[in-house]
């Protein structure tokens, strides 16, 4: 079984992986696919980069998106997290040091 490096859960804001990414880690099978789980197949690369929100997560991995994508399947070895700008995660602002600097 692959290793899960994000976990995700419906109703996570996520992005389709980019091509080049998962060509890297996992290369490519003789049809010029992505062997990844479920296959990132060449008609899927248009959608990489896509901001999706996750509807439902399948044990196999199989993911229903809020956006259907070419009507693709796709699993979460294709997903990214995005990332999280809560408050919690924003730097402190330092209205300070904007004052001090030249415009």
């Amino acid at each position: 079984m692959p290793e899960i490096k994000h976990e995700f859960h419906v109703g996570d804001k996520v992005r389709i992986r980019q091509w080049d990414d998962m060509k890297a880690e996992y290369g490519l099978d003789s049809g010029c696919d992505i062997p990844c789980p479920g296959c990132f197949v060449k008609g899927m690369r248009q959608f990489c980069g896509r901001e999706v929100t996750i509807t439902n997560i399948y044990p196999s991995g199989t993911v229903i998106l809020n956006d259907r994508l070419g009507g693709f399947t796709y699993n979460i070895s294709m997903l990214e997290p995005i990332e999280d700008l809560s408050p919690e995660t924003i730097p402190d602002f330092d209205i300070d040091m904007l004052l001090e600097m030249e415009v």
